[in-house]
């Protein structure tokens, strides 16, 4: 849905995801490297919800391109 939206379709070449903290509620924070066009950038974002600090993440690799 994001490469849809942005009409960009870059590949995905790293993918890591670690807990920040512990606990119920614990923090995570994903990485991802995204290449395009020969281009390659790094991503970060953190959140409860390893799906939400994923995608934002792929979002904050997508505006540094």
């Amino acid at each position: 849905a994001i490469e849809k939206a942005t009409k960009l379709e870059p590949e995905l070449t790293k993918l890591l995801i670690s807990p920040v903290t512990e606990g119920k509620d614990a923090l995570a924070e994903a990485s991802v490297t995204l290449t395009h066009n020969g281009k390659r950038v790094v991503g970060k974002g953190s959140s409860t919800d390893i799906i939400e600090a994923s995608a934002l993440s792929f979002i904050d690799a997508l505006n540094r391109f």
